[in-house]
């Protein structure tokens, strides 16, 4: 039993390599407007004030509001 044990192990081993093998093409290179700019946080909130700020909208607190054993906070409503 444990010779039939071996044999197979070797059998499959010996053909995993080429199951295995990557036969795919590489990934394409991300698209120039996805590359990483070097911008900061404070330079896009500088460009676009109006992404990161909201007028006009009174600030309300969540209805109902629980904390979980864990800590947690969660709102549980909609105002």
């Amino acid at each position: 039993m444990m010779r039939l044990f071996i044999i197979a192990a070797v059998s499959l081993l010996a053909l995993a390599p080429g199951a295995l093998a990557e036969t795919a093409e590489p990934a394409p290179a991300r698209p120039a407007a996805a590359q990483p700019t070097g911008l900061t946080q404070d330079d896009i909130v500088r460009q676009h004030p109006d992404w990161f700020t909201e007028e006009g909208i009174p600030y309300r607190a969540c209805p109902c509001s629980v904390v979980f054993p864990d800590g947690r906070h969660a709102c549980l409503g909609l105002p």
